[in-house]
């Protein structure tokens, strides 16, 4: 007999990546909105608008691949899934397919987005920050260059140092 995983919480995980994962979907979630609107899909209080939750799952995943590839980001593409106007052409075909599934693709997105990203970019930077897979060495001595680049300059005069 098999034994189950065991469920994970919260606390399980750095708070770093926690706070990055709600980021994201708050994110996703006005993305979404947004687009829809533009499409012409507006809900009132007395009219809601009723979607089922995995086409918006996957059309969520759709325009966060399009937020990527527009700043040139394209991970997704290196682990085989499609470009980011198919993904989201294929949540609408989804509207009628009462099976269809986002959630694999789901997991490989929020995979990528906490193995690629650095957590702390977008609130630090205001900018996404792509990890690459650089070897550790060859990182830290870039990072060595360009902080000997940035260094004060030494005074020629003698007197008190800075």
């Amino acid at each position: 007999m098999g034994t189950q995983p065991a469920s994970r919480s919260q606390a399980d995980f750095p708070a770093e990546m926690v706070a990055k994962v709600r980021a994201d979907a708050a994110h996703d979630a006005d993305l979404v909105g947004l687009f829809l609107q533009v499409l012409g899909v507006r809900a009132v209080p007395d009219k809601p608008v009723r979607l089922p939750a995995r086409f918006l799952r996957h059309l969520r995943i759709g325009l966060r691949l399009f937020f990527w590839e527009l700043q040139g980001f394209f991970f997704h593409r290196e682990v085989g899934l499609g470009k980011a106007r198919d993904v989201i052409r294929d949540a609408f075909l989804s509207l009628d397919d009462a099976d269809a599934d986002p959630t694999v693709l789901s997991r490989t997105v929020l995979r990528l987005s906490v193995e690629r990203f650095a957590w702390n970019g977008p609130g630090e930077l205001g900018a996404e920050v792509a990890l690459d897979d650089a070897l550790e060495d060859a990182a830290l001595d870039a990072l060595a260059a360009y902080l000997w680049a940035c260094r004060p300059p030494v005074p020629t005069t003698p007197g008190p140092l800075p």
